[in-house]
């Protein structure tokens, strides 16, 4: 069952895209210090 109002769907999806934002500035860190 999907209680969750939209505007807490919002700050869920936002808070993934933060993690997810995050997680790719890291992968790119770590590239670009193993080259």
């Amino acid at each position: 069952m999907h209680t969750i109002t939209l505007k807490s769907d919002n700050d869920f999806f936002n808070m993934l895209n933060d993690m997810v934002k995050s997680l790719d500035t890291n992968r790119s860190d770590l590239l670009y210090r193993s080259y």
